[in-house]
């Protein structure tokens, strides 16, 4: 009879602090995350610390924390803001709204400029073609000659030689 044994946890170690130099007080804070804030509009609030950097997290929606907030003292107030603040982001970048026969055409501003998604894909609208002015009818013609004539992906390279290594 095999007893459940707890696994251990693990922390990463801050730049400015080392193995040696760390207490541990210090260390015990550091499993401190993830930190439950609270809730909003029904679903909990956590803090932590991902690959990218700190973090808010609300459901499945995640904003990174400016450099003026830490994961360890950031307030339920201020994650909140910060959550609106992107959900207004989102919500100003989308330019117009159309039903599809295959569900809702949306035209949103996009890092590399405008371009229309539609039942699970994204297409590019042309340089010079004004966004604002698109119409449900010309948003469904780029749509299917997008599909027809799928963009040319990057040509593969060589990934190693072929030869033998001596």
């Amino acid at each position: 009879e095999e007893e459940e044994k707890e696994k251990p946890r693990f922390a990463g170690i801050p730049e400015g602090l080392s193995v040696e130099t760390i207490t541990l007080k210090e260390a015990l804070a550091l499993f401190a995350l993830p930190r439950t804030l609270g809730s909003y509009e029904g679903q909990a609030l956590k803090a932590s610390i991902g690959r990218f950097g700190p973090y808010v997290q609300m459901g499945k929606t995640f904003v990174s924390l400016p450099a003026e907030f830490s994961p360890y003292t950031v307030t339920e107030a201020e994650a909140i803001s910060l959550i609106q603040s992107k959900a207004q982001a989102a919500t100003a970048a989308t330019l117009a709204t159309f039903e599809g026969p295959e569900g809702d055409i949306v035209i949103t501003e996009g890092r590399y400029g405008p371009y229309i998604k539609y039942s699970g894909g994204n297409y590019r609208i042309p340089k010079g073609t004004e966004a604002a002015s698109l119409d449900l009818a010309s948003c469904m013609a780029l749509i299917e000659e997008q599909r027809k004539n799928p963009p040319k992906g990057k040509r593969g390279g060589r990934t190693g030689s072929k030869g033998k290594k001596s």
